[in-house]
């Protein structure tokens, strides 16, 4: 029997060991652990930041809103507080209709635009007057009575300036009475006026007479009578160019002189003066 000793040993070629097949290769998944609790807590602060912040900062009273708050028992009684800054507060809305509009309640702003109304209620129909007395020659006829009116009105305008609508309408009401006035007693000094028309006239007073009439002329443009009138003017020069030369050959030529003051008459039949003196001379016949 053959001893394992003593037999050589041979070299042995040392193959590696193959790999062991190990599950599919999947890809890389990050790892998340460390970054998720840091991306809630920023979630969180941003929603306190948008939505539960401004809510909290807009219901928090504000410390001159608190220094500024007047007591209800002083705003009650009509008093308040002086300011605590040291600069003095504006003064009280006054109840003079010219203070600040922002001061006034909108009760007063009502009461206020009523009395500017009723004032240029009253202002128009007293302006329509005016402008239909001014058309007449008032400044001419009734010139005191005119100007003591719009010095009513005058007063009436600075009143409304300041706002004093009441003052202004109680000064534009007594300038209307005036005028009113004066309107009522303008037929009477047209017809007052005719008269010295034809008085100057009769008078054969021609500058007299045509100034007579152009002030009436002024006063009733629309009356027939002075159209009448201005008819008789007009041959009022003739009229007493033929009675002075009826007079001039009375002397000389009763016939002729009765035959030119007969003309004159002709001129203007109800010239009374000239019917007067043709009569006279007919009666020396």
């Amino acid at each position: 029997m053959t001893d394992d000793r003593d037999t050589p040993l041979s070299a042995t070629t040392f193959t590696p060991a193959e790999k062991m097949p190990t599950e599919s290769a999947s890809p890389a998944v990050p790892r998340l652990k460390g970054w998720l609790p840091a991306g809630l807590a920023m979630l969180a602060l941003l929603w306190v930041v948008v939505f539960f912040l401004p809510d909290w900062v807009a219901n928090q009273p504000s410390p001159n809103a608190q220094e500024s708050t007047p007591d209800p028992q002083a705003a009650a009684s009509g008093s308040t507080a002086p300011p605590s800054n040291g600069v003095e507060s504006a003064p009280a809305a006054s109840t003079n209709p010219s203070s600040s509009g922002d001061a006034r309640s909108p009760f007063a702003e009502a009461q206020l635009a009523k009395a500017r109304r009723a004032a240029q209620d009253i202002l128009q129909p007293l302006l329509e007057l005016q402008e239909y007395l001014l058309e007449r020659g008032v400044d001419r006829w009734a010139a005191d009575a005119y100007a003591s009116a719009v010095a009513l009105a005058e007063t009436g305008d600075e009143a409304y300036r300041e706002q004093d609508f009441s003052a202004a309408t109680e000064a534009y009401q007594q300038a209307t009475l005036v005028l009113e006035g004066l309107e009522q007693e303008l037929p009477e000094i047209i017809s007052t006026q005719k008269q010295q028309v034809i008085t100057s006239m009769e008078a054969l007073d021609l500058d007299a007479a045509t100034a007579a009439f152009e002030q009436l002329q002024v006063m009733a443009p629309e009356d027939t009578e002075v159209a009448e009138l201005a008819a008789r003017l007009a041959t009022l020069p003739n009229l007493i160019e033929a009675l002075d030369t009826a007079e001039n050959l009375l002397e000389t030529d009763l016939d002729a002189a009765v035959e030119t003051a007969t003309r004159a008459a002709a001129l203007d039949p109800q010239h009374q003066a000239a019917a007067t003196l043709r009569d006279d001379y007919r009666a020396r016949q």
